[in-house]
């Protein structure tokens, strides 16, 4: 999914959504709404794996 279509889906602040990367294969975005701005947080293992 990518960044648009999750920020389309996220309608009140607070509304969030893990989505995986469309860049890079294995890895997840948090997609959030907080005070009418989409964010995209990048979720990293600090283990690596």
């Amino acid at each position: 999914m990518s960044r648009k279509e999750s920020e389309k889906l996220l309608l009140s602040n607070g509304d969030f959504l893990v989505r995986e990367s469309n860049t890079t294969h294995g890895q997840y975005v948090l997609t959030g709404l907080q005070s009418g701005q989409p964010k995209h947080l990048l979720l990293v293992d600090p283990e690596g794996v």
